[in-house]
């Protein structure tokens, strides 16, 4: 029944249809916006952590150089992979000592690739490279030192 004069009431008690979606998917973009940022972060930490390791074992195989100083040219080693191996008991030489050194760095870095150069005046070069990311892109640390 319509009272003349009155113009019909319409109650907005609740959200339409159309609103709702838009709300979903306003906050479907956001969701996914943090979750590229996290794996792009996790990407980055983990390229991070590999560079790190290389470092590490750049310094450790120049300290170990220092060590047997009098056989520096047993470090010298063309660039070869790396291959993860049981650390060894005991250590009677230098190249053994590079050896127990590159399965320790393919443990570390799986896929490493290490070269060693001795030079004039007991400059030692150390270079490590390995592919890292998502992509495998080729990355690699070099040390040069003096000893």
């Amino acid at each position: 029944m319509r009272v003349e004069g009155r113009s019909p009431q319409w109650s907005e008690q609740g959200a339409s249809l159309i609103e709702v979606l838009v709300a979903l998917v306003i906050l479907t973009v956001g969701v996914l916006g943090v979750l590229a940022m996290f794996s792009a972060s996790f990407a980055s930490h983990y390229a991070a952590y590999h560079r790190s390791q290389a470092v590490f074992y750049a310094q450790d195989l120049i300290d170990r150089a220092r060590a047997w100083q009098q056989d520096l040219n047993q470090y010298q080693f063309a660039l070869g992979d790396a291959q993860c191996a049981p650390p060894v008991a005991s250590i009677q030489n230098a190249k053994a000592d590079r050896d127990a050194w590159l399965a320790a760095l393919g443990c570390a870095l799986p896929g490493a690739q290490a070269r060693i150069q001795v030079g004039v005046e007991q400059q030692l070069e150390v270079k490590i490279s390995w592919r890292s990311g998502p992509l495998q892109r080729p990355t690699s640390v070099q040390l040069v030192t003096q000893l």
